[in-house]
C-alpha cells in the first residue's frame, strides 16, 4: 500500500508557514546585538514569513490578519534601519569622493557640503536609533500572543 498524497492546501499550508517562523525563531539568540548586515538578512527572512501568510490568507482563520500586523510591524522597523544604512553608506562614499575632489580643484572653488554632513548626522542618528529600539520590536513580534494568533489561525484548516 502507498502512502497518501498530501495535494490539499490545508494538508500542506500549516506546515509551510511554520517552517517560515521557525527560521525566525532560529534568529533568537543572534539578535541581541546583532550587525546591521545580519539584521538585513533576518528582514528577508521576516518578508518570507509574511508572504506565505498573506498568500494563505483566505482560507486561515481571521486571526491572521492580527499575525500580519505583526509582522508588517516589525518589517517596517527592519526596513527602516535598512533604508538608514543605505542612506549612510551612499552619503560616507560620496564625502571621501568630495574630499578627493576638492583636492583636485582650488579649495576657493569648492564649498564643504555641509547639507550632506548634517544629513549624514541625521542618518547615522536614525540608524543608531533603530537599533537601539530592535530588541522592543523584536520582544512585540516574538510574544506568546503573535504565537497564540498565528495558531488559531492555522487551526481552521
Amino acid at each position: 500500500m502507498s502512502k497518501p498524497i498530501r495535494y490539499q492546501i490545508r494538508h500542506i499550508v500549516s506546515s509551510l508557514i511554520y517552517s517560515y517562523y521557525e527560521i525566525l525563531r532560529g534568529y533568537e539568540p543572534f539578535l541581541n546585538n546583532a550587525s546591521v548586515e545580519l539584521l538585513h538578512q533576518f528582514r528577508i527572512d521576516v518578508k518570507r514569513f509574511r508572504y506565505a501568510v498573506e498568500n494563505f490568507q483566505e482560507v486561515l482563520g481571521h486571526e491572521s490578519a492580527m499575525v500580519i500586523s505583526e509582522i508588517k510591524q516589525i518589517q517596517n522597523h527592519l526596513g527602516d534601519l535598512n533604508d538608514a544604512e543605505v542612506a549612510c553608506q551612499f552619503l560616507e562614499n560620496f564625502l571621501n569622493h568630495w574630499k578627493n575632489f576638492r583636492r583636485e580643484l582650488s579649495s576657493a572653488h569648492t564649498k564643504k557640503p555641509t547639507a550632506i554632513t548634517r544629513y549624514l548626522e541625521v542618518k547615522n542618528k536614525e540608524r543608531e536609533q533603530l537599533l537601539a529600539t530592535f530588541s522592543e520590536s523584536w520582544h512585540q513580534f516574538n510574544s506568546t500572543q503573535l504565537r497564540h494568533h498565528l495558531a488559531l489561525a492555522i487551526a481552521v484548516l
